[in-house]
């Protein structure tokens, strides 16, 4: 879904209609979903991405946080982001958390690439935004808990974030919080790749080696755009095609 994210902003040339773009969201998604259906969706996102009048369903779960990611790349301007992320996820998960959730994430991407500090995405989070960030690695680690909320999603992967000190601590101390790890680690790694420069090229290369040249042409070819996209330089400078 962060593919089919990237598609439908790159395929309105990055305008800013929100009508223009829900629909091309709803079309990559339900494009790229179909196209891929076995991959863990929700319930709720499986229904309604088979769906021949697809509707948002209320939802607060992670998954609206977890595809926003290309925003903080894409435009140049916070309230361009938060407001582009409040479209890309008001098209399943209209819950104000969950919107607010895209809305954190994308936004700590976006001050990360334009090379702002931990402390400001912290202040970001939680001064404009509303989230607690008290706990700690070990106060999370200590709750018996498999959490898909997003408002406790965003909490812990910012705290990864904050606390890890190069691009693989973060995603090794996302995953170490326990919880629902993948959504977490998706996150904080993609915050993380946005604000640190030293990061071993090859990294960008895992996507690719994992793709089926056959199977997987229809992501390849949107990953190939976006790595190739005038703001995402810093893919580009490590040669992802070799």
């Amino acid at each position: 879904m962060t593919v089919a994210v990237a598609a439908a902003i790159m395929s309105t040339g990055n305008k800013y209609d929100e009508n223009e773009l829900e629909n091309a969201l709803i079309h990559h998604m339900k494009r790229l979903g179909q196209a891929h259906p076995d991959v863990g969706y929700s319930r709720k996102f499986r229904q309604w991405l088979f769906s021949d009048d697809p509707r948002p369903y209320h939802s607060r779960d992670n998954r609206a946080a977890m595809r926003v990611s290309v925003i903080g790349w894409l435009y140049d301007d916070l309230d361009d982001v938060r407001r582009i992320a409040r479209s890309s996820a008001r098209v399943t998960h209209d819950h104000t958390e969950g919107i607010l959730s895209a809305e954190a994430a994308a936004g700590a991407v976006f001050l990360s690439r334009k090379s702002h500090d931990k402390q400001t995405v912290r202040e970001y989070i939680e001064m404009t935004l509303g989230y607690d960030l008290s706990r700690t690695c070990a106060d999370i680690r200590s709750e018996d808990k498999h959490s898909v909320n997003c408002r406790s999603t965003i909490a812990e992967a910012i705290t990864a974030f904050l606390v890890g000190e190069s691009f693989e601590d973060v995603i090794r101390t996302a995953i170490s919080l326990g919880g629902d790890s993948s959504a977490v680690a998706a996150i904080a790694g993609s915050i993380a790749e946005a604000h640190y420069d030293t990061i071993d090229p090859d990294w960008y290369k895992v996507p690719f080696h994992y793709m089926d040249p056959d199977a997987d042409a229809d992501l390849e070819e949107v990953m190939y755009s976006f790595c190739t996209h005038s703001a995402y330089d810093k893919i580009r400078k490590h040669g992802y095609r070799s």
